[in-house]
């Protein structure tokens, strides 16, 4: 394990931590909901991504939910085409990816439900951010997202 981070949001609680996996990189992510996953995996793949996490991303996960900081806005919104957990969390992790890789832009989940995610975009800056490992995509070997009496679990291993 090479890290974990652990981050309150009001009552729910999710956190994150890495783990090596052959030539990728394996990702942990826990949450008393399932929009604490989502939270979890944007800041999972921040911190992969980037040499610094943007604050804004770290103050939207400690604020209490639903009632986002003050200098979030949202201006970006992604509705899941499944209903299944596990093919929303795999969809919305390759979404942010996309949106890092295409876009140059870190999406931090401000208001989430199991129908939308609605963002915040941070421009990427390599002046700033920096640039962390090169996280290519998200993939389905080792790929699980289960709920238990605590709340949730995902394994997720991306390619790098």
């Amino acid at each position: 394990m090479l890290r974990a981070i652990n981050q309150t949001s009001g009552e729910a609680m999710h956190r994150h931590s890495f783990f090596d996996h052959t030539a990728d990189l394996g990702i942990r992510l826990e949450a008393s909901d399932f929009a604490g996953l989502i939270r979890a995996s944007a800041e999972a793949l921040a911190e992969a991504s980037t040499a610094k996490v943007p604050e804004a991303l770290a103050e939207a996960s400690t604020a209490k939910v639903p009632k986002p900081p003050a200098n979030l806005i949202i201006d970006h919104v992604w509705e899941p085409a499944e209903t299944d957990p596990e093919w929303v969390l795999f969809d919305w992790m390759k979404h942010w990816l996309m949106r890092f890789h295409l876009e140059q832009e870190i999406l931090v989940p401000v208001e989430v439900s199991t129908q939308r995610v609605g963002c915040a975009r941070i421009p990427w800056d390599p002046e700033v951010h920096g640039l962390g490992r090169e996280v290519k995509a998200v993939t389905l070997h080792g790929f699980s997202v289960k709920q238990h009496d605590k709340g949730w679990e995902a394994m997720v291993i991306v390619d790098i």
